[in-house]
């Protein structure tokens, strides 16, 4: 479960900016399958929380996000082992 805290947090101005620079910072695309759409920004660690180092932020689509936090929704590539993959229509 989330904390409070955090859900703030993920509302604030200045994670607004944060999440923007990360995703400018990873090319506007998923470091992990490359997907362009449906972008969140992930904490390696949550030690910083609110004074993240940039280096501690990732830009993942939502499956691969989703595959980080262990969540079903997530879809494998099975053509690439530990990667995830964001159907295409």
């Amino acid at each position: 479960m989330r904390s409070v805290e955090y859900d703030q947090h993920l509302k604030s101005a200045k994670w607004n900016v944060t999440r923007s620079e990360i995703i400018i910072r990873d090319g506007g695309m998923c470091t992990q399958c490359g997907a362009t759409t449906r972008l969140d920004v992930h904490h390696i660690t949550y030690r910083n929380l609110g004074h993240e180092p940039l280096t501690d932020l990732v830009t993942l689509c939502r499956s691969c996000h989703d595959g980080r936090h262990g969540k079903a929704t997530a879809r494998i590539d099975p053509n690439q082992p530990g990667l995830f993959n964001v159907p295409t229509p």
